[in-house]
């Protein structure tokens, strides 16, 4: 049994033994993936994005409560697997307030309280728990960092646009 290959280890070309086996194109394709993420981090934009290194670690626990996830597989010949998410905690999935959300996006944009709940209302951005997390009893609304990203690629054309429905809207 070995440990997990180390991802960038393995582009790099370094082998088991530590030699490189890799190529120069290999090479040339880190080095260029280095350039663009500093460059979209001198840009100020989310290079969190571009890449992004995960491992992923399978334990059986005890406690069901310490899961991430719980997997059922029944015993048949036909092997049914049934997986139920656990709910992350939305402090830490969604920590943004409107206000961090708009310090955050593209000055560009001209955003405001008003067009970015015009955004989030006709995108449907408001609806979906990967980019809002609402607390029906004490009335807050939290944001995840993927609406960032989202608003961020729209146009302030697009922003203007989604402003001037939500105004009919709220008039009709």
């Amino acid at each position: 049994m070995r440990a997990p290959i180390d991802p960038i280890k393995y582009l790099r070309g370094a082998s088991s033994d530590g030699s490189a086996s890799r190529g120069r194109a290999v090479h040339d394709f880190l080095l260029q993936l280095k350039r663009a993420e500093e460059e979209v981090a001198a840009s100020g934009a989310d290079a969190d994005r571009l890449l992004t290194l995960y491992s992923v670690n399978l334990q059986s626990v005890k406690k069901m409560s310490a899961a991430d996830i719980v997997v059922g597989v029944s015993g048949d010949d036909d092997v049914e697997a049934i997986i139920i998410h656990k709910r992350m905690d939305p402090n830490i999935t969604h920590p943004l307030r409107m206000k961090d959300v708009l310090a955050k996006v593209k000055p560009e944009l001209g955003l405001t309280s008003y067009t970015f709940q015009a955004v989030t209302r006709l995108r449907g951005l408001r609806d979906d728990e990967r980019y809002c997390w609402k607390d029906v009893h004490m009335n807050i609304v939290r944001w995840s960092h993927d609406v960032v990203a989202v608003i961020n690629r729209m146009s302030a054309d697009e922003v203007e646009e989604f402003a001037l429905k939500y105004t009919r809207m709220q008039a009709g």
